[in-house]
């Protein structure tokens, strides 16, 4: 086998992961600290989309985009229209790769911030700390490293591999 045949894969695969993960990181986190609300309308409905690409084939999955990021879709056509094709490029590549790892992101990093003691954060919103101070400076600052970090190290090694 020819080793130059080996290079553009490699190549292509980097890419996609230099910019899946910081997309991983703010859609992950963000889902995740909507999710971890405890008095979250529809949560059950949110779960579900948030853990629909591990219960569902990846076949299923990727059919399940080409049909809704088609050319003949309302999306993919209004996409396309305006310059931003999805079907076979780059930007499909990366959609399909953040939809496909975005649930192993998105549990952990949920049941990390679950398990952080709500007398905490009732305290911080006592002394007018707002929604995004608090989770920026007492929520994340109080996890463990392994709630965070870990899910973005799977996820790193999952997309070396693609």
């Amino acid at each position: 086998m020819n080793p130059d045949a080996l290079l553009p894969p490699l190549q292509l695969s980097g890419e996609i992961l230099l910019i899946a993960l910081p997309l991983f990181f703010v859609l992950g986190v963000s889902f995740a600290a909507l999710l971890a609300q405890r008095d979250l309308r529809f949560k059950w409905f949110w779960e579900g989309v948030a853990t629909f690409p591990l219960i569902f084939p990846p076949i299923a999955t990727g059919y399940l985009l080409l049909v809704v990021l088609g050319r003949n879709s309302f999306i993919g056509s209004a996409l396309d229209e305006t310059g931003f094709p999805v079907v076979f490029h780059f930007t499909g590549l990366v959609i399909a790769a953040v939809v496909a790892g975005l649930p192993l992101i998105i549990k952990p990093v949920q049941s990390a911030l679950e398990q952080f003691p709500l007398s905490v954060v009732d305290a911080a919103k006592v002394h007018g700390k707002g929604s995004f101070v608090i989770f920026r400076s007492v929520v994340s600052a109080g996890q463990s490293w392994r709630g965070w970090c870990w899910p973005a190290h799977g996820r790193w090694g999952r997309l070396g591999s693609l």
